[in-house]
């Protein structure tokens, strides 16, 4: 268990700053069958309210895989944003997932 490092509200703020340039600032776990909930801890509220999203449980060669998809057809960062939080091939455990979306189809 643990969580974004609580104490050091510089990670906050270069973090924001990222995200005002828009940059999709995306967390992840290193627990092999961890999951991230930006609401259910202070600090991952504040990551939530700064613009962070959640991957759920994707893996970091998933969230790498879809971002460069994503991306690469042509998307726009707060489609990404949206998108990367849907299950579109399994990559998200379906009762985490925002909801099914298929994003071929906006091909």
């Amino acid at each position: 268990m643990g969580n974004a490092p609580g104490r050091k509200s510089s990670l906050i703020e270069v973090l924001k700053k990222a995200i005002a340039k828009d940059v999709v600032v995306a967390i992840t776990s290193q627990c092999v069958q961890g999951s991230v909930n930006l609401k259910k801890y202070a600090v991952g509220r504040r990551l939530h309210e700064i613009g962070a999203i959640s991957t759920n449980d994707m893996t970091v060669e998933s969230i790498s895989t879809k971002l460069a998809f994503l991306f690469g057809q042509g998307f726009t960062s707060e489609e990404v944003k949206k998108l990367l939080q849907r299950n579109i091939r399994g990559e998200i455990t379906e009762d985490l997932s925002l909801g099914q979306y298929n994003a071929l189809s906006m091909l």
